[in-house]
């Protein structure tokens, strides 16, 4: 093998092609490469971000649901038992305002009664003494 001076200007002018293409290509490109690189690694880290924050709201509105049913089965069953209550109460109520008429009415009804029999003495007692008038009458005629 030869090396003559063809060999050695080629050689130089192939460094100085790669020189040249280092310099003016490739460098801008891996730069820009690199540039890419970081800029999906960043947008890469905020999709994380979000998720990782989607899935803590997530949770937060579960709870807030969990929170709201159990505060809504609170007041629900708070409602229902005041209703048993005043029902109750109006029940009892009414149970006595019966009880009260059932007693006054039986009250009234003695009353009757005894003025009943009171009305029918003095009607057989004015009846018998009619009789024993008529009969005395009759007697002394």
């Amino acid at each position: 093998m030869e090396f003559n001076a063809t060999f050695l200007i080629s050689a130089i002018s192939f460094i100085i092609f790669v020189f040249i293409m280092n310099t003016i290509f490739y460098k801008p490109i891996l730069r820009i490469m690199e540039e890419r690189k970081a800029f999906i690694e960043k947008n890469e880290q905020k999709i994380a971000d979000a998720n990782n924050q989607s899935k803590e709201l997530e949770e937060k509105k579960e709870r807030e649901i969990q929170s709201a049913r159990a505060n809504a089965k609170a007041t629900v069953d708070n409602g229902l038992e005041r209703v048993k209550s005043e029902n109750k109460e109006i029940m009892n109520n009414f149970t006595e305002e019966q009880k009260q008429r059932a007693e006054n009415e039986k009250r009234e009804l003695n009353k009757e009664s005894i003025n009943s029999k009171e009305e029918l003495k003095e009607k057989s007692k004015n009846i018998s003494r009619i009789i024993t008038n008529k009969i005395l009458e009759v007697e002394n005629v």
